[in-house]
């Protein structure tokens, strides 16, 4: 669940039974106090201590601290994908410029992508931060197949090629327009429902 995830590291002491006769072992509440709850990039959540008959357990939960992920990797590529849709309400005679854009932000993200996967342990499912990250690489080519469709099939008129639109329109342009209806009114709706959900997500994995 990276990087809302938790570790649980444990210490068990055993005490052999030759030495049974010599060593007790007391069972002690651990120092979880606020002043020395914060290990680096994680947080002291909690402290047990079970006691065995010839054993102890120490118990360590830590919480990762999301600080960092959200101001280094969730917040540029939330602006980076805005941008990226930003470019579906250019006017068609700024094709040229919207399409690099396009293509831009999704190197980026492709970018970010392989980082944060180089940065994090490698586990045979996938994590939050995964799911994130892919759905910010797949919207950027989808806007680019709503760019071309623009510009190929809904616009020929007044596109940069000055092609001749034709008196009716053809089956491709009715499929042109449906597509720039998705781009502008679906994909919108569809990036804010996946936010409120991830967000509603990872609200209900840290409360447990």
């Amino acid at each position: 669940m990276y990087p809302f995830d938790e570790q649980r590291c444990s210490i068990r002491i055993d005490v052999p039974s030759s030495e049974q006769q010599y060593v007790y072992l007391t069972n002690q509440t651990m120092d979880c106090s606020p002043d020395v709850n914060e290990v680096f990039l994680f947080q002291l959540s909690k402290c047990e201590v079970v006691k065995g008959e010839n054993s102890t357990h120490f118990i360590i939960t830590l919480k990762r601290i999301p600080v960092n992920a959200i101001f280094t990797i969730y917040i540029p590529s939330l602006i980076l994908l805005g941008i990226c849709q930003a470019t579906v309400y250019f006017k068609a005679e700024h094709f040229k410029t919207a399409v690099p854009v396009a293509i831009t932000t999704l190197l980026m993200m492709y970018t970010l992508y392989t980082s944060v996967t180089r940065n994090v342990p490698k586990t045979s499912n996938l994590k939050l931060i995964d799911y994130w990250l892919l759905f910010h690489l797949i919207v950027p080519f989808f806007v680019f197949i709503i760019l071309y469709s623009q510009e190929h099939w809904v616009y020929p008129g007044i596109s940069t090629s000055n092609a001749i639109k034709k008196q009716k329109a053809s089956n491709l342009e009715e499929i042109g327009k449906k597509i720039d209806y998705i781009g502008r009114y679906i994909l919108p709706l569809v990036i804010l429902l996946f936010v409120v959900f991830y967000v509603i997500t990872v609200l209900i994995i840290t409360a447990i």
